[in-house]
């Protein structure tokens, strides 16, 4: 009788049970902005802890699931044992492949795919035990294609990794004289096939810019055929041309491919939270124009609006401004965000419902100017406060009327 291992990982959830599960909020209380400089500082990095689950988190989530469960019903099959049985004789026996076998999770870098694929592991369960009969099995091990795409370095990770989650030795085992290359391999496909459900790699990305990509390709291939586990590979949109080199390699590789947010309810849900952890002396409240100031300025990428709101409110303790405004953030953008530059765009592509809105005229911004004031040359008054250091808003008053409102 086989034991249907599958059944022992935890129920799958849905809804608001798993929003709730896969949702971090670090502490916070409002108290910590009325402490020093210095303690502000050491909390402030609180804010990369943050994750929001979306419709990407809910997808991986589900895709890794299924993986998992398929990958543990096929543990103690026949299916297995004909693979652990041929790899003891030494001869070659495939497993079947199907749809669920390997997949790939793509997606532009800082989006927050590795953190998504690590939220959807936890709740996949940490090792299982089993008496009927005694085992050991790891529903999802995760490691990092290696920077020199050797499939002995992946090898080593994937029973480094093992040897954390069950307590063994495979890994100094595998680095004695004695043992080659293909030995190692062979190690490899019989541990996966008895203990690991599903193997992430992440880092794929890897395989474009090396010379042994190919090789490295072709050993997790062997992997999946000779071990009989799922593989879910993540990387960047960079490789999508490798796994697109033809059909086979495309079928097998086909998966989750994710790109930038749009501007939407998602969008300003996530920036709402980001920004309500606040380690400034004088708290600012967030509006659409800080949103929209967001979007543009971050590519739409979730890693990087982060990025800015804890730039911004770094340059803000530090240099005595106490305040997560316009001014900081935009000091955060030009002073931290540089090398960002050329890969954000400045366009704003917005969800058909936040487009409409957008397009309704905003009477508080409007001003009234003398006549005399045309000759004025703003572009060069801002030129001029830039390099000088000066705040542009007393510069353009010095001139011109000026009247400062909330955004």
């Amino acid at each position: 009788m086989t034991t249907d291992f599958s059944a022992m990982l935890p129920k799958m959830l849905f809804g608001e049970e798993l929003k709730e599960k896969l949702e971090a909020l670090p502490e916070y209380d409002e108290a910590i902005r009325e402490l020093d400089a210095g303690a502000r500082l050491l909390k402030l990095p609180d804010i990369y802890r943050i994750f929001i689950p979306n419709d990407m988190a809910y997808e991986i989530y589900h895709k890794l699931y299924s993986m998992v469960s398929v990958s543990m019903q096929r543990k103690g099959t026949a299916e297995s044992v004909r693979l652990l049985n041929s790899a003891k004789r030494g001869n070659e026996y495939k497993g079947v492949a199907t749809g669920m076998t390997s997949a790939t999770c793509i997606g532009v870098s800082g989006i927050g795919k590795t953190s998504c694929l690590q939220a959807a592991s936890s709740l996949c369960g940490g090792t299982i035990e089993t008496n009927l009969p005694y085992r050991k099995l790891v529903p999802v091990l995760e490691v990092s294609c290696p920077f020199n795409c050797s499939f002995r370095s992946l090898c080593s990770q994937i029973l480094a990794k093992l040897d954390e989650c069950l307590g063994t030795d495979y890994y100094q085992k595998s680095l004695k004289r004695s043992i080659n290359a293909e030995q190692v391999m062979q190690m490899v496909c019989n541990l996966a096939n008895i203990h690991i459900g599903v193997l992430i790699i992440d880092e794929i990305q890897m395989i474009i810019e090396n010379k042994s990509g190919t090789q490295l390709y072709r050993m997790i291939l062997q992997l999946i055929n000779s071990s009989n586990i799922c593989v879910l590979m993540c990387g960047t949109p960079e490789c999508v041309p490798f796994f697109e080199q033809n059909p086979q390699m495309a079928r097998r590789m086909a998966g989750l491919q994710y790109g930038p947010m749009m501007y939407d309810v998602h969008f300003k849900e996530f920036c709402q939270t980001v920004f309500s952890y606040q380690y400034t002396k004088n708290k600012t409240e967030l509006t659409d124009g800080i949103i929209e100031w967001l979007y543009e300025h971050s590519g739409a990428i979730p890693g990087t609006v982060t990025a800015l709101i804890y730039s911004a409110q770094e340059i803000s303790i530090l240099n005595g401004r106490e305040k997560l405004d316009m001014a900081v953030l935009n000091a955060a953008y030009e002073k931290r965000m540089k090398m960002l530059h050329p890969y954000i765009s400045p366009n704003i592509k917005m969800d058909k419902k936040y487009a409409a809105q957008s397009k309704q005229p905003d009477r508080s911004m409007e001003k009234t100017i003398p006549a005399d004031a045309v000759q004025v040359d703003i572009e060069s008054l801002i030129v001029s406060a830039k390099k000088q250091g000066e705040d542009i808003i007393e510069v353009l008053d010095r001139h011109i009327p000026v009247m400062e409102v909330a955004v």
